[in-house]
C-alpha cells in the first residue's frame, strides 16, 4: 500500500484548521491515499506560498508482515 505524505527541511506536515499546517514527525503527518487528493494539492499550495524549504512529495510504503 502506498501513501502520500509533504516533506520539508523541518519536518512532514500536518493539515490544521487554523494555521493551514504544522511541521510534525512522520508518525503525526497528514498521509492520503492519492497523491492527486484535492486535501493534499492544497495543502502543498500552502506550503509553496509560505516558501517552506525544500518542500517535496513522498510516497510511503506500508507492508504488513507476520512475526
Amino acid at each position: 500500500m502506498q501513501l502520500y505524505a509533504l516533506k520539508s527541511e523541518q519536518g512532514y506536515l500536518k493539515a490544521d484548521k487554523k494555521d493551514g499546517y504544522q511541521l510534525v514527525n512522520l508518525n503525526k503527518a497528514s498521509v492520503f491515499s492519492s497523491q492527486h487528493s484535492k486535501k493534499l494539492i492544497e495543502l502543498q499550495e500552502k506550503a509553496k506560498h509560505d516558501k517552506l524549504a525544500n518542500l517535496r512529495l513522498v510516497e510511503l510504503e506500508i507492508r504488513e508482515k507476520e512475526l
